[in-house]
């Protein structure tokens, strides 16, 4: 035990170390009498009642003291560290150590407030889970062997907008990802320490630290760098003396990593112990770096051969894909064109004033110029005059200025029935074999097919028919025209039956 007695008769110490000694009790004013103590070691051997850290921080308030140093303490309280930074925080300490410490109880995150003088603090091996600090006086700070992984993933450990920190130590963390503006506002920091972490990709931003000289990311689980991360640090690379420790890592030798090979070639000086870096090949071999440039020449030649593959590969899939939709587009081509003026149609429509009907016409009827005189002469006598029924005949009935494929499509559409007078010249002819397509069309997407009427003005061979019309005339009737009296009489009466 130590008591205000203990140092009465030695008030010029500056330096003493009790770490070795077995001291289970500190007595207020202990120390308060050794005005010009500067250095204290403590040891509390993580004794269960907590020693009497307490009286110990309230005595350096009296001395002068600067460096204080404990390890093992048993903490039971449960502002730890905070209490001991509110408690020199008067003082002119610049150095804390606490480390090896047994944290008893969970941790608030509150905020502390570091005192002013402070310049080095190390908080290792003190089983911290989170932790907040203001610190913009401090120059070095060491949490390595803590559990701050989880907590740093979320959030950034310091709450003052800047510090003149220039050492950082995060090792042995079980750090797997770290904000992006985790290192915002350290424009002094030189050196990071992330050896010993899970991180498997660097996530925080390194663009403003222009004093960095070292980047310990060694024995992580980093296979190579994104992009970003390249061009962050080959600008570092021009401006500044950084060197980087990859010692350890799961680095990639393949064609998704190939890029950042070349850059670590390029600049093989910036990585420290370049020489003991292993590469990894998806075949699972392993590589040491020692004959560096052989191996990415290597990965480039076979990545090469993959690059040309797959651009030949993508070719022919591209080809394939362009001439299936050509031939699905030939395929339906009619089926698209009929859709096209249909929708084209509703803005270009002529709407006639009266209609009683659901049709305006009976039937539209196409032919070619060249049976121009048996419209004239057969149909309009029969079938208008005689049967008194409304034919949509384009020479006739098509509004002039209007676009013809507007006409056409406006024709089928207002018409019951579409007669087409099939003859040689009818084949021949494109406007006739469009406006068959249609109504062939007009018939499969809005009447079921039973619009269209054949009429075989001429003799006509099958083989001599289209395809798509041999195909209608297959699967339903037609009609031939006779060319007698007799005949004709019997051909004007069916063309009632199925047009009115």
């Amino acid at each position: 035990m130590l008591d205000r007695f203990s140092f009465a008769y030695l008030q010029q110490l500056e330096y003493l170390d009790l770490s070795s000694c077995s001291i289970s009790k500190f007595r207020l004013c202990a120390f308060c009498k050794l005005r010009r103590l500067e250095f204290l070691s403590l040891n509390f051997h993580l004794r269960s009642k907590f020693g009497g850290i307490g009286n110990v921080l309230k005595d350096m308030k009296s001395t002068s003291i600067i460096s204080l140093k404990i390890r093992h303490l048993l903490c039971v309280v449960t502002k730890f560290p905070g209490d001991v930074f509110v408690g020199l925080y008067n003082t002119s300490i610049q150095l804390i150590e606490i480390t090896d410490s047994l944290r008893v109880g969970g941790g608030e995150s509150t905020s502390y407030k570091l005192p002013p003088s402070l310049q080095h603090l190390d908080l290792s091996n003190d089983t911290l889970m989170k932790f907040s600090l203001q610190m913009p006086y401090l120059t070095s700070l060491n949490v390595r062997y803590n559990s701050l992984g989880a907590f740093l993933a979320d959030n950034i450990y310091m709450t003052s907008t800047q510090t003149d920190l220039k050492i950082i130590d995060l090792s042995w963390n079980s750090i797997y990802h770290l904000m992006f503006s985790i290192f915002h506002g350290h424009p002094q920091l030189e050196r990071i320490d992330l050896s010993h972490n899970n991180l498997v990709d660097i996530t925080f931003d390194m663009s403003h630290l222009i004093n960095l000289r070292l980047l310990n990311i060694s024995y992580n689980s980093l296979s190579h760098f994104n992009d970003t991360t390249i061009h962050t640090i080959t600008d570092l690379f021009k401006n500044t003396e950084l060197k980087i420790d990859l010692t350890k890592n799961a680095l990639n030798c393949g064609c998704h990593t190939v890029n950042f090979l070349r850059w670590m070639l390029e600049y093989t000086d910036r990585f420290e112990r370049f020489e003991n870096y292993t590469c990894k090949f998806d075949t699972k071999d392993y590589i040491l770096f020692s004959d560096f440039k052989q191996t990415v020449q290597h990965i480039d030649k076979e990545c090469s051969k993959y690059t040309l593959i797959i651009a030949l590969v993508s070719a022919g899939i591209i080809a394939t894909i362009f001439v299936l939709c050509c031939g699905l587009i030939y395929r339906y081509r009619w089926t698209l064109r009929y859709m096209y003026y249909m929708t084209r149609s509703k803005y270009y429509r002529y709407k006639p004033v009266d209609v009683d009907e659901i049709y305006t016409y009976n039937a539209f009827v196409s032919y070619s110029d060249n049976e121009r005189d048996f419209i004239i002469n057969e149909c309009i006598p029969n079938l208008e005059e005689t049967f008194n029924m409304r034919l949509c005949l384009h020479q006739r009935d098509f509004l002039p200025g209007q676009d013809i494929t507007v006409n056409m499509t406006n024709a089928i559409h207002d018409s019951k029935r579409i007669v087409c007078v099939i003859t040689r010249a009818f084949l021949e002819s494109y406007f006739c074999m469009f406006e068959f397509n249609m109504a062939r069309m007009e018939g499969t997407y809005s009447r079921d097919g039973q619009n269209v009427l054949l009429v075989f003005y001429d003799r006509i061979q099958p083989k001599e028919l289209p395809l798509m019309m041999l195909e209608l005339v297959q699967q339903q009737s037609y009609i031939e025209y006779p060319h007698d009296a007799a005949g004709n009489v019997l051909f004007w009466e069916k063309m009632k039956e199925v047009l009115i």
